[in-house]
């Protein structure tokens, strides 16, 4: 018999994986005059990653042959919430729509934070002056001694403070594949497009610790202050900046990670919303967790 525990988990579940695959194919239909030849097979790709993940986490087993011949997830929740007692399936629905309230409350949060960075007297403000911004996240770390910088912690962890978790990493290996094979990774001609790093000045070239063009990884380092960097990267989908910044406040520190996207082509906001549902629901929180881990680990808090 299912557990408890484990309906409310796969309520959780169930709930962000219904919002991205709907965020993922919402609206497609009616545009699918407008979408580039060659959008739909990582679309069934992404539907069919969706729907293992459904199946195997928020479904009492032989539900699933209900799920997969009718293709109503609803009827296979109905049966799995059934094999609880009465009283654990008041629990259940009752755990999952606080669940609901809570991650509401904090997103919430969220969004205030975000409007917080924009207060902030960062050099990626003027720098990036008219290229959107796409969405900031924040993570407040527990203060163990004031003086603590964004370069001491890249230094103290022993490199950058993001960890990909293996669903992460699976994300993104299939995000590399479908771009292979599609061949949005390549980087267009350098007469088609003009780099962030034209907007550096002499006093951003001397103060920055690391040379701009730097690789790390997909990305190419702008800038890289004590308490601020800016990476680039750009391909047939986006222009893009990731931001990381670190800020001491009264009682602990708030590391910042921001998204710059420019448009290249008129694919750019149509694979901003593919993706966004697995970078809002799956990646990002991930990856904040992983800096608030790695700075426990760097600094010696629990």
């Amino acid at each position: 018999m299912t557990t408890l525990e484990e309906q409310r988990t796969n309520g959780k579940g169930l709930d962000s994986l219904f919002a991205a695959r709907h965020g993922v194919l919402g609206g497609v239909p009616d545009r699918m005059d407008v979408l580039p030849v060659g959008t739909m097979p990582p679309l069934t790709l992404i539907d069919c990653v969706h729907l293992v993940l459904t199946l195997r986490y928020c479904f009492w087993r032989p539900a699933i042959g209900i799920a997969v011949g009718t293709g109503s997830f609803g009827a296979a929740w109905i049966l799995s919430l059934s094999r609880l007692t009465p009283s654990g399936q008041v629990q259940a629905m009752t755990q999952y729509l606080n669940s609901r309230r809570r991650r509401s409350k904090e997103a919430r949060c969220q969004r205030s934070r975000s409007k917080s960075s924009e207060r902030l007297p960062l050099r990626v403000h003027d720098f990036l002056a008219g290229v959107p911004l796409h969405d900031v996240w924040a993570v407040d770390l527990p203060r163990t001694r004031s003086g603590i910088t964004l370069d001491e912690f890249a230094r103290t962890a022993s490199g950058p403070p993001f960890i990909l978790s293996p669903m992460v990493r699976a994300l993104v290996n299939i995000r590399l594949f479908v771009g292979r094979l599609l061949g949005w990774d390549g980087e267009p001609p350098e007469t088609a497009w003009e780099t962030f790093a034209t907007r550096l000045t002499t006093a951003d070239r001397s103060k920055s610790l690391a040379p701009a063009g730097t690789r790390e990884g997909l990305f190419r380092v702008m800038y890289r202050f004590e308490n601020e960097q800016l990476l680039e990267v750009i391909n047939r989908t986006a222009h893009a900046a990731a931001l990381s910044a670190l800020v001491e406040t009264v009682n602990a520190y708030r590391f910042y990670f921001g998204v710059y996207v420019r448009s290249v082509s008129r694919f750019t906001p149509v694979y901003m919303a593919l993706i966004d549902p697995f970078r809002k629901l799956v990646v990002y929180p991930s990856l904040l967790r992983s800096v608030r881990e790695s700075w426990n680990r760097s600094f010696g808090t629990t």
